[in-house]
């Protein structure tokens, strides 16, 4: 019970924090860190599968209603993957070595991204490249935060 107050108490700070961090333009798109993406990550990696999804959704649906009301949906939709394919990491977490469980992992931000930018520049000529370009930014960016994070709060336990 401890363990949920403490997740709901990081989560609350993270959401204000993430509206004050920059953001870089790039290909008019803004691309800043995660955190609650990196939340996500690090949640899912020491919880059940379906409290993952769960918690995946609830995240997304608050930056659903919070950020952008026109793509209504998809950050719930996109949460709730990736808190389900994250969370299948814990499956393999001794037979897989840490640089597969990041690539795994950059995989899941990929497919996150992926998703996200389809439905952003969906009917829009010409945007598959900087589409691809800021997918990849993105994941990279929100990758080293996760290593970051793994290497200097969790001491190389959490991946």
């Amino acid at each position: 019970m401890t363990r949920l107050i403490s997740y709901f108490a990081l989560f609350i700070v993270l959401v204000f924090a993430q509206t004050f961090l920059p953001h870089i333009i790039v290909f008019h798109s803004s691309i800043t860190f995660d955190l609650l993406l990196v939340f996500l990550t690090i949640v899912a990696l020491q919880i059940s599968t379906f409290s993952a999804i769960l918690i995946g959704f609830s995240i997304g649906l608050i930056q659903d209603l919070t950020t952008q009301q026109n793509l209504l949906g998809s950050f719930s939709f996109m949460k709730s993957i990736s808190g389900f394919t994250i969370n299948y990491l814990t499956r393999f977490d001794k037979t897989w070595n840490r640089m597969i469980r990041y690539l795994f992992i950059l995989g899941c931000y990929v497919l996150h991204y992926s998703i996200y930018y389809y439905i952003r520049f969906s009917g829009m000529s010409g945007e598959f490249m900087n589409a691809l370009i800021s997918v990849g930014i993105h994941s990279l960016l929100n990758l080293f935060l996760l290593w970051f994070i793994d290497r200097f709060v969790f001491n190389h336990k959490l991946i």
